[in-house]
């Protein structure tokens, strides 16, 4: 039934004919049933037309200008490699801290 339905408003909202007893006898419904369910999934389908409608107003970064702001200096959003090297550091640090003492308790194990 919903199936159907979706095809038929889909089909109407696109402006494409279709019959509808044929939809109506293949989704196995009442036709006054299946008028409800269109309608109201037609209602649904001109609420998102609408959303989409004012999303398409707003202007969309494309990666080209901000490719052109990071060579102009402008974008300070991302970290620099100066600002993360200090937090990697610590964490070499204590990998090498943990290396060393997970082969020192191998080293004492096996001697």
């Amino acid at each position: 039934m919903y199936p159907s339905a979706a095809l038929y408003t889909a089909c109407r909202c696109s402006k494409v004919k279709i019959d509808k007893t044929k939809i109506v006898g293949i989704a196995g419904v009442k036709r006054s049933t299946f008028d409800k369910l269109s309608s109201a999934m037609e209602v649904h389908t001109k609420k998102l037309q609408e959303s989409k409608k004012v999303m398409k107003g707003k202007r969309q970064h494309n990666w080209i200008e901000d490719l052109e702001k990071s060579f102009e200096g402008e974008e300070t959003d991302k970290p620099t490699e100066e600002s993360r090297s200090p937090r990697k550091k610590s964490k070499d640090d204590d990998y090498e801290e943990w290396k060393r003492k997970i082969l020192e308790s191998a080293n004492a194990a096996t001697s």
